[in-house]
């Protein structure tokens, strides 16, 4: 599988059934790319349209999940689908969004495989395109809210957005981490996600934007955990040729790394 696009979702069975269907209908190779779908089993909008759903999606490899609703959208749903993904590249994604561009997922894959033909530890970062009104996009500006990380990262961290962060500032978390690595990949030309948000004012406010879960702060050490993140994946390339290239053992088996 060449692609895993990770979306929770909760109470929006509509714009669910819509991304779904941009996602494969914009896909060259449709059965490469994995959708998984996580949603609260106190949703019974989502619970009572999955027959629809799995109908609309029955000749495409999708696969949807249940877990008791949680405050933590990144590692309660985010990092739980990462651990199940089976891409080479896995992507973020929001319920509320819709993919554009044709043949993303082969331009995608050539760019990404082009990029990494020097870099055998395979650690990449990639930026698409979400049309964020409020944002300013350039060469420089490597924010995403749909971020792409390699399966190699996700190997080697043991999560996709760092757990400290709850929900807000995850994204900005990963654009700090890669910018410090040089392992940032521009793919705005070759993903296009147009995120239709309420605070785009693309939509009306909703059911979901009105009923938003209190979430605790995030915690003082964030800083200093951006830095080991760094470090330990610093320390991942630099050794791979040495060290993990003969003992791939060695990602599962770091003293400090496990499954959050």
């Amino acid at each position: 599988m060449k692609f895993s696009l990770m979306i929770p979702t909760r109470k929006r069975k509509e714009m669910l059934k819509t991304l779904l269907l941009s996602i494969y209908n914009t896909a060259t190779e449709k059965h490469q790319v994995e959708t998984l779908v996580t949603y609260d089993n106190d949703d019974t909008i989502t619970i009572n349209a999955l027959p629809e759903l799995k109908e609309v999606c029955k000749n495409y490899p999708v696969k949807f999940f249940s877990r008791e609703r949680h405050y933590s959208i990144n590692n309660a749903y985010y990092n739980d689908m990462a651990r199940k993904a089976s891409g080479d590249y896995l992507i973020a994604v929001n319920d509320d969004t819709v993919f554009t561009k044709n043949a993303w997922d082969v331009l995608t894959y050539n760019k990404l495989e082009e990029y990494l033909k020097d870099k055998p530890d395979r650690i990449v970062y990639g930026v698409t395109e979400d049309f964020e009104v409020e944002k300013s996009r350039n060469e420089t500006n490597y924010f995403s809210c749909f971020p792409l990380l390699s399966k190699e990262v996700v190997r080697v961290m043991r999560f996709f957005f760092d757990p400290i962060f709850h929900k807000d500032t995850a994204d900005w978390d990963l654009v700090m981490t890669y910018k410090e690595l040089n392992r940032i990949l521009n793919l705005r030309n070759e993903i296009e996600i147009t995120h239709i948000s309420y605070r785009s004012g693309r939509r009306p406010q909703d059911l979901l934007d009105s009923d938003v879960m209190p979430l605790p702060g995030h915690q003082p050490s964030a800083g200093r955990n951006t830095k080991r993140n760094v470090a330990h994946l610093r320390e991942y390339i630099s050794n791979y040729e040495n060290i993990y290239k003969k003992n791939l053992q060695a990602i599962y088996s770091h003293p400090t790394r496990t499954w959050y």
